[in-house]
């Protein structure tokens, strides 16, 4: 049911957006249509596939190669930028807002499912 909206969450497993949002919180993204996806500009939050996961960074650097739109993005809290490039066809979602801590139960399953011990983070 979520997926015919034009808005979806997501639960948020790592800090590496410190401090826009934190480990926990719910990000609430807008699924972009073509032409969004070509006006994305740097310093632009976006939620993109990556190995059967979805990462929430920000954009750096953005170019095109080969008429493919690419983006160069890293975690706020991250020293360095992440290793491979975002082609546009990865671009699930641009981040519209958060809320705080709602998204515990799903980090939870996700660390139960995964051996993980469930560990709760607050600042």
């Amino acid at each position: 049911m979520v997926g015919i909206f034009k808005y979806e969450p997501i639960a948020i497993v790592s800090n590496s957006m410190n401090p826009i949002y934190y480990r926990g919180d719910i990000v609430i993204y807008s699924k972009p249509t073509i032409e969004e996806l070509k006006n994305i500009e740097e310093d632009t939050i976006i939620i993109y596939s990556k190995e059967k996961q979805f990462v929430s960074h920000r954009v750096i650097k953005k170019y095109e190669e080969n008429g493919v739109i690419y983006f160069i993005t890293k975690g706020d809290a991250n020293l360095a930028e992440d290793a491979d490039p975002v082609p546009m066809n990865k671009v699930i979602g641009i981040y519209a807002c958060s809320v705080r801590y709602i998204g515990y139960p799903s980090v939870w399953l996700n660390q139960i499912f995964n051996n993980e011990k469930p560990t709760v983070e607050t600042k």
